[in-house]
């Protein structure tokens, strides 16, 4: 899946997806992600602070509360903008 790739390689280059825009997280930790049927270390993405995780939960707030999220069907909610549903 095309969309798939693209946000798994957005997120390998240390970026968090909030708000509809890819940000720069507050500290510069990672964390291994492992392939469990082998052991090895599959990617190593960021780990949110406490700020990148209120900047996350204020726009999913501010969403809920303004957009559209509430009142659509559940097989219209992608994930985020032009991801196939």
């Amino acid at each position: 899946m095309t969309g798939d790739a693209d946000l798994l390689e957005r997120v390998k280059r240390g970026r968090f997806l909030i708000g509809g825009q890819w940000i720069e997280p507050g500290g510069r930790q990672l964390f291994d992600i492992v392939t469990p049927s082998n052991q090895t270390v599959f990617a190593s993405v960021p780990c949110a602070t406490r700020e990148d995780m209120a900047d996350a939960v204020a726009s999913a707030r501010q969403a809920f509360d303004n957009g559209p999220w509430p009142t659509l069907a559940p097989r219209a909610r992608p994930f985020f903008s032009g991801w196939p549903v």
